[in-house]
Order: C-alpha cells, then structure tokens, then sequence
C-alpha cells in the first residue's frame, strides 16, 4: 500500500481510500414504450436486449417536446444502471407511428385550437390541485363557489400542474354535481 491511499484519522489509526471512477457509461438501447403514466410522470420501456425494463421519466421527454409517449411507441435512448434498475437519461429517437396508444398530447393541440368566445373566460384562483388524485378546485374571484378542475382536462389544454393561488382564466360549465372547469387559459 502506497502513501498516498492512507490517511490518517487519528492516533495510530488510518483508512485505505480508493480512487473513485467517475466515469459513467450509458448504453444506446431501441425498445417500445410498454406503458407511461403522464399523472406519475413515468413509464417504462420494453427493451429489444431484454435485459430488464428501462424507467422513463417525463423530465427527460422535455428535450424531445413531449411529456409522455403513448403505448407502443418506438425508441432508441441512453440507459444507465442506477441502483433501482435501469433508466434511461436521454431519448434519442422516438416514432409514434408505431403507438397502440392514444397520443394526448396531438389530441391536445386540436382541442386547444376549437374556437372558444373570450367572453366565456373568468378570472380565478387555483385553490387547491392534487396531481396524483388527478383534480382540484379553482374559486373564481367573486367569492362563489368552487369550480372543480379535472387532470384531464389540464393535458387538453397542455398545461402540466397548477399551483394554489395561480390566477387562471376559465370557462365554467354545469356537472353532474356542480361546477367543472370545461376550458382554461394560463
């Protein structure tokens, strides 16, 4: 043992320390998108190696412009091994031609196209929005009552989450037990 891996820590007392490798290695991996959950914000990939499915999460799609791939969609990313399994750290590639399922985020730019009056949009104020239960409530500043606010909807209009007290601008419509949200403008 040379010099330099030892340290002394005390009295008589040393420990060996080790060069650490800092170098980290990713793979370049082609799989499918076996299912992702845009309320989670993960999915994973079936790899074509199957080594073991790949963990997806919705930060790494922001370099891409999504926010999550459908079923079936066609892959090629960076995967690396962390502890918990693989992930993949950068998408590459993706080809949704190859999706069984819905794309929402297409579906969501054609629904936000549909003429709407300025007229129907009322202030209001996020009171509370819970993205794992998918739902919360706006109030609109008249002191009326609460208007419910689906995730849903939010993926419709491409909106990501709000945050209590973010002044919105909505549209209001009568539910099947009150007042829900049916358009809404950040």
């Amino acid at each position: 043992m040379d010099d330099e891996s030892q340290e002394e820590i005390g009295e008589g007392a040393s420990v060996t320390t080790e060069p650490q490798d800092t170098t980290v290695y990713f793979d370049e991996v082609k799989g499918v998108i076996k299912w992702f959950d845009s309320i989670k914000g993960y999915g994973f990939i079936a790899p074509e190696d199957e080594k073991g499915d790949i963990l997806v999460h919705f930060s790494i799609l922001k370099d891409v412009g999504r926010r999550m791939l459908p079923e079936g969609t066609s892959v090629k990313c960076l995967s690396a091994d962390r502890s918990k399994g693989r992930q993949a750290v950068k998408i590459l590639e993706y080809d949704l031609t190859t999706a069984v399922g819905v794309d929402v985020e297409s579906e969501q730019m054609e629904i936000t196209a549909i003429d709407m009056d300025d007229s129907e949009f009322v202030e209001a104020t996020v009171k509370w929005f819970n993205r794992v239960r998918g739902y919360g409530f706006v109030n609109r500043n008249d002191g009326g009552q609460d208007v419910f606010i689906h995730m849903e909807l939010l993926r419709k209009y491409g909106i990501d989450h709000l945050i209590p007290g973010q002044t919105v601008a909505v549209a209001v419509d009568d539910g099947d037990r009150g007042l829900v949200v049916k358009a809404i403008k950040i």
